[in-house]
């Protein structure tokens, strides 16, 4: 019986709290222990406590560093790039260095030692990126930077780039091939934006100088154009439904062959409570019919006993699109949204919405607004979810009333049934 103590929650605390639900014969006994010190941690119970806040001092120069035993991380929060770099303490394995000034110039990362990992350079108002020497992960949001990262991308860095003035015109149609190029090293793609505020995802490079060279053509060849868009918008609006009405009456549709490289056609990512909905309705529903899929579902294509965060990676790799099955229990799964990340960096996300309850997630809502999605009560959610897997670019919406009757469809809501749990 441990409580009522005044407990020092440091690093050193870290080895007992880890180890607390391994105490099964004779448990300790915490009740009301909680931390005495420091003061940031003061008052927090020690059952409540995030084990990753505890840290503890490291001697640094110039700097002031801690280490972090549950992320066997060291931070460096710096005004400067350090010029002398300490050694890992013991137990710690990467680190992350955080500036806290804007530098006078550029960042020079190219003498940093490989165990820097991750580095924080966000709201530091730069111009130009950092010059670096190893891959690693690059916090750059809230800057004024402009074009792309080239020697970051070349390097292999991922990049976080949210809130920069990134150009989108004709000048820099060059920078925007790049990132389209490299959009898995963008992890926070999704949120990226240009300087005018169109999302970068949605511009294409080679329709960057369009306008102007129509304008050169003249008024004929500006309302010829006119007229093409015009009816490539109408076959693109009802191109769902076209697909879905010649699948249903058997017909090849093109593209349902047209399977790439990929292992399977798509890996379901989805909450442990959410795994009847899963293996009850959705697998069979999609591994069936006329055009059947390959899927991945955890509990039965994963290697039992295998690092759970690299079956994630390999599962995303190896699959044309990840569904994700977005429901309010989703939300607060800890895999779900590893998953959800790791698909996001490919860009292939297809969203089945559960409930409305998810999106009162703010990350999840914004996703939604994004990506492709389908709503499970949507009387064509399978076909839909079919043919957003076959799709190069799906864009299911809800089935017009004239297919609905061509297809002797009703509207019906089908509540998803949960159980089950995630090894």
């Amino acid at each position: 019986m441990l409580d009522h103590n005044p407990y020092r929650c440091d690093c050193e605390l870290f080895p007992v709290l880890r180890v607390l639900p391994g105490f099964t014969t004779k448990p300790l006994t915490l009740g009301e222990a909680a931390c005495s010190s420091p003061p940031s941690l003061a008052g927090v119970k020690l059952l409540e406590l995030d084990v990753e806040r505890l840290h503890c001092d490291v001697p640094c120069a110039g700097c002031r560093c801690h280490g972090v035993p549950a992320t066997s991380r060291l931070h460096l929060q710096c005004d400067t790039v350090p010029e002398v770099w300490p050694e890992l303490p013991g137990g710690l394995r990467t680190a992350e260095l955080e500036l806290l000034r804007p530098p006078p110039g550029a960042v020079d990362l190219t003498r940093a030692p490989p165990y820097l990992r991750h580095a924080n350079l966000s709201s530091l108002n730069l111009t130009g990126y950092p010059a670096v020497r190893h891959a690693m992960e690059i916090d750059l949001r809230h800057n004024l930077l402009r074009g792309a990262p080239l020697g970051l991308f070349a390097a292999n860095c991922s990049v976080l780039l949210a809130d920069n003035p990134l150009g989108c015109e004709c000048g820099d149609a060059e920078h925007v091939a790049a990132f389209g190029e490299h959009a898995a090293l963008v992890a926070d793609l999704a949120d990226v934006t240009c300087a005018d505020g169109a999302a970068l995802g949605g511009v294409r490079a080679g329709a960057l100088c369009a306008a102007r060279r129509a304008a050169a053509a003249g008024g004929a060849l500006a309302l010829l154009g006119l007229a093409v868009a015009g009816g490539a918008a109408l076959l693109r609006r009802y191109r769902p439904e076209l697909r879905l009405l010649l699948r249903k009456l058997g017909l090849p549709v093109r593209g349902d062959a047209a399977r790439g490289a990929e292992r399977y056609d798509a890996f379901v990512s989805f909450a442990h409570e959410d795994e009847a909905l899963v293996a009850e309705r959705l697998v069979p529903a999609l591994e069936g019919g006329r055009a059947p899929l390959r899927l991945c579902v955890h509990y039965r294509d994963w290697v039992v006993g295998d690092w759970i965060p690299a079956q994630i990676a390999r599962s995303v790799q190896q699959s044309r699109r990840t569904i994700v099955v977005v429901s309010r229990h989703f939300v607060q799964s800890q895999w779900g949204r590893m998953e959800l990340r790791a698909a996001l960096a490919r860009r292939r996300v297809v969203l089945l919405l559960v409930d409305n309850a998810a999106l009162a997630d703010p990350e999840l809502a914004q996703y939604a607004a994004l990506n492709t999605y389908v709503r499970l009560d949507d009387p064509l959610v399978w076909e839909r979810l079919r043919d957003a897997v076959l799709l190069a670019e799906p864009s299911p919406r809800a089935p017009s009333r004239l297919l609905a009757n061509m297809l002797g469809i009703h509207r019906k809501s089908q509540p998803a049934r949960v159980s089950g749990e995630k090894n």
